[in-house]
C-alpha cells in the first residue's frame, strides 16, 4: 500500500548500495516522497531504484569533499531531507547538521556528540561499562596486542573510517598481522542470540517506542538473511535504559546479545536504521517514516498496539540486461530486484 504522508517531498539516500540503503528507499517511496538515491559508485544497486535524474554520485564519506558535495547537491535539487544508512562519514554529516539547516535541510540523525560517542566503540564502552551489563572489551592498537588475547573473540574496527569490519576470530588472519598502526576493539564472545533494537525518541533522552529484532545469519555468511520481530520487554527496556543515560535523539540502533545465563549486555549503538526496517514496518512499527515524518514537521502516529511477530527471508534475484546497460542513459529501475518472502512467525 503506498501512502501520501511524505508527497512531494524531496528526500535523499545515502549509501543506496548498501542493503540498509535499498530497504530505505523502498520504504520511504512507499510514504509517496520522491526519492534521491546517492552513493559512492555509479554501480551501486541502489541507485538504478529510481530514476536517471534523482541518482546522485559523490566522494566517499570519509573524504574532506563529500559534505560539501552533499550540501550543493541539496541545494541545487530542493532536498528537504538527508537520510543517511551507512556509519562511515556519519560524524563529519552530524557535525555539519547546522550548516544544512540553515539551507533548509533536515538530516536524519542524532547530534554530533551523540553520533560521536555511539561510534567511538572505546568511548561508548567507558560510558556504559559501569552502569549496565556489557561484554568485556578491549582496545587495541598493534598486531601483538592482537596476537597476546586469548581466542575466539569478535574484533571491531574502533570507529567506522578504522577499515576493520567485524568479525569472530578463531586465528589473527595475515592481513591484519601486517598492520601497522591498528585501531580497534576486541570483544569477548556471546552465545546470543542477537537482537537490534530500534529505538525512537522525540527529545533528547526521552524513549517513545522501540522495537527488537533478531538477526539469523547462516552458517559461513556474514550477512543475516532472515530477520525476526520478537516481543521481548527485557532487551527492549535495556536499549531504552541506554538511550536515556546517553541522552540520543531520534533513531537509533542498539545491539543486544544474551550471555551463556541468558542475559542481555549491550554491545553498540548505531545512530541509523537498521537494516530490517522494512520488516519493522510491516510489522506495524515505521520507525524510518515516523522519524522522517517528525524531521519534516509532519505528525506521524504510531499507534499503541503490539507490534505484530513477523519474520522476512531475504532472497536475492537477478536481471539480465545487456552488458552496455549499466553504462548508458537507460533507466534500468528494475536492474537490481530483491524479494523479502512476508512469514509470520510460528
Amino acid at each position: 500500500m503506498t501512502f501520501t504522508l511524505l508527497s512531494g517531498r524531496r528526500i535523499v539516500v545515502t549509501g543506496a548500495g548498501s542493503l540498509r540503503g535499498i530497504a530505505a528507499i523502498r520504504l520511504l517511496e512507499r510514504l509517496g516522497a520522491e526519492i534521491f538515491a546517492s552513493d559512492v559508485s555509479l554501480h551501486s544497486a541502489g541507485l538504478y531504484l529510481v530514476p536517471r535524474e534523482r541518482r546522485i554520485v559523490l566522494s566517499p564519506p570519509d573524504s574532506s569533499d563529500y559534505v560539501p558535495e552533499l550540501l550543493r547537491e541539496c541545494r541545487r535539487r530542493c532536498i528537504e531531507l538527508v537520510v543517511p544508512t551507512e556509519t562511515i562519514g556519519l560524524v563529519g554529516l552530524a557535525a555539519a547538521k547546522s550548516i544544512f539547516e540553515t539551507h533548509g535541510v533536515a538530516i536524519l540523525s542524532p547530534g554530533i556528540e551523540s553520533t560521536a560517542l555511539c561510534l567511538d566503540r572505546l568511548k561508548f564502552h567507558h560510558h556504559v561499562d559501569s552502569v549496565f551489563p556489557t561484554p568485556r572489551l578491549v582496545g587495541i592498537s598493534s598486531p601483538a596486542e592482537l596476537m597476546s588475547l586469548p581466542r575466539p573473540f569478535e574484533i571491531e574496527g574502533r570507529d567506522p573510517e578504522s577499515g576493520i569490519e567485524r568479525a569472530f576470530l578463531l586465528e589473527v588472519p595475515d592481513d591484519l598481522r601486517r598492520v601497522r598502526n591498528l585501531r580497534a576493539v576486541v570483544r569477548r564472545v556471546l552465545p546470543g542470540p542477537e537482537m537490534r533494537v530500534m529505538v525512537l525518541g522525540r527529545e533528547r533522552g526521552a524513549v517513545d517506542t522501540s522495537l527488537a529484532v533478531e538477526h539469523i545469519t547462516a552458517l559461513g555468511e556474514k550477512e543475516p538473511s532472515v530477520f525476526r520481530v520478537v516481543h521481548d520487554r527485557e532487551v527492549e527496556t535495556l536499549a531504552e535504559s541506554v538511550y536515556e543515560h546517553l541522552g540520543l535523539e531520534g533513531l537509533v540502533t542498539v545491539r543486544v546479545l544474551r550471555d551463556v545465563l541468558g542475559r542481555p549486555e549491550v554491545v553498540s549503538v548505531d545512530p541509523i536504521a537498521d537494516v530490517s526496517m522494512r520488516l519493522a514496518a510491516m510489522a506495524g512499527r515505521d520507525l524510518v517514516g515516523a522519524a522522517a515524518c517528525r524531521a519534516l514537521g509532519i505528525e506521524y502516529e504510531l499507534g499503541f498496539e503490539p507490534a505484530e511477530e513477523l519474520a522476512s527471508v531475504r532472497v536475492s534475484d537477478e536481471l539480465f540486461v545487456s552488458g552496455c546497460a549499466a553504462f548508458d542513459s537507460a533507466d534500468l529501475s528494475d536492474w537490481s530486484t530483491e524479494v523479502e518472502a512476508r512469514v509470520v512467525s510460528s
